[in-house]
């Protein structure tokens, strides 16, 4: 929002976002990482069974964050495509921290989080005793009907391999965030992020393989030539 009404000629966004944006004012330096879609749940709140499918949240308390978060818009639309709804379940517009304090206490069955893997709250969800992390199935359905989702892994073990944090595999959705520029930024500035963007995302991380990023493939808006 802040690009499109000028406030801002540079920002970080998800890349679900980028298919609806201003193609005539904005434009893309490229994918720069894999953003993952966190949902943490409580364990009793599905009588033991592990949370594989967004259609399981009928009934439940449903954290899907604050409306002008970038979580938001996503949650609602995964979750009205497994019939989820604010008539089918108990949606909450929580802002990330106030809803991961609700969910550790038990007052929110689920959390929704579209956060890199680094964040403290997810960090904080990953390691808390009394909370699990959602595997999806069905996942080439999810990644069909929404294009610019990606399914990725998180390995077993790799938070903590002495406490075997997570025991499994974990498959979730993640979205590519985009480096986005309005098509007026000088052209020094947006090439001189390309080359920081190179030197810090290249490397490669628990979800992406060294050299994945900055691409400029994983993106709904033009890349314009005389910047990269």
């Amino acid at each position: 929002q802040l690009l499109e009404e000028g406030e801002a000629s540079l920002a970080l966004v998800p890349g679900y976002l980028t298919k609806d944006a201003n193609r005539a004012e904005l434009a893309s330096l490229g994918a720069v990482a894999y953003e993952p879609l966190w949902i943490f749940y409580h364990p009793d709140a599905f009588e033991g069974q592990p949370l594989t499918l967004l259609s399981q949240l009928a009934g439940k308390r449903v954290s899907i964050g604050a409306p002008d978060g970038k979580t938001h818009p996503l949650a609602v639309q995964l979750l009205s495509d497994s019939g989820i709804t604010a008539e089918t379940a108990t949606l909450l517009d929580l802002p990330a921290q106030q809803a991961a304090g609700q969910l550790l206490q038990g007052d929110v069955d689920v959390v929704m989080l579209l956060e890199p893997y680094q964040a403290g709250i997810v960090q904080e969800l990953l390691n808390a005793p009394d909370v699990e992390l959602a595997s999806l199935a069905r996942i080439e359905a999810y990644t069909t009907r929404q294009r610019a989702l990606t399914a990725v892994t998180l390995p077993a073990g790799i938070v903590d391999l002495g406490r075997d944090i997570p025991s499994e595999d974990k498959t979730l959705l993640a979205s590519a965030t985009n480096l986005v520029m309005r098509r007026d930024l000088n052209q020094t500035m947006g090439r001189s992020m390309l080359i920081a963007s190179l030197l810090l995302d290249s490397q490669g991380d628990y979800f992406s393989k060294p050299y994945s990023f900055p691409n400029l493939e994983e993106t709904d808006l033009p890349v314009l030539k005389e910047y990269v």
